[in-house]
């Protein structure tokens, strides 16, 4: 009975040892964080026109008014920061950022039509570019 008994024990060990082995086996090949959500993106462009820059036609002038100025978007409810761009030189702007709701500024934007066209509540959608026209008056007549 004693050797009976004895054999019995080994085995519920070794089942115990094999059943550890599997147990530790899967949770190593599984991972328990959740799979990430993907990110939906949609397409962001734009144009912006400032003018005029001279009083007279034909403008004469070598100033590049975009030069030195960014797109800005920020979170519309706290008015967090959430990305930036520099326009291009010749006012045009093109992005990828998430689906989502944004104000769109210009910064710093210091011309007199400034404070009428910017920021702008706009919402990017998936499947379709969202395009953006802002027409700065400088207030030079």
């Amino acid at each position: 009975m004693v050797g009976r008994m004895k054999r019995q024990n080994i085995s519920f060990f070794a089942m115990m040892t094999i059943f550890t082995v599997l147990l530790i086996a899967a949770t190593a090949c599984g991972s328990s964080e959740p799979t990430p959500t993907p990110i939906i993106e949609g397409t962001l462009s734009g144009t912006v026109t400032i003018g005029p820059l001279c009083p007279v036609e034909p403008c004469n002038s070598t100033t590049n008014p975009f030069e030195g100025l960014e797109m800005v978007l920020a979170d519309p409810n706290d008015l967090r920061v959430l990305a930036t761009a520099q326009l291009r030189e010749d006012g045009t702007f093109v992005g990828t950022v998430p689906v989502g709701e944004y104000l769109l500024n210009i910064e710093p934007c210091e011309f007199l039509g400034c404070a009428s066209e910017v920021p702008l509540r706009i919402r990017v959608l998936p499947g379709s570019p969202t395009v953006i026209l802002i027409d700065i008056d400088t207030g030079i007549r």
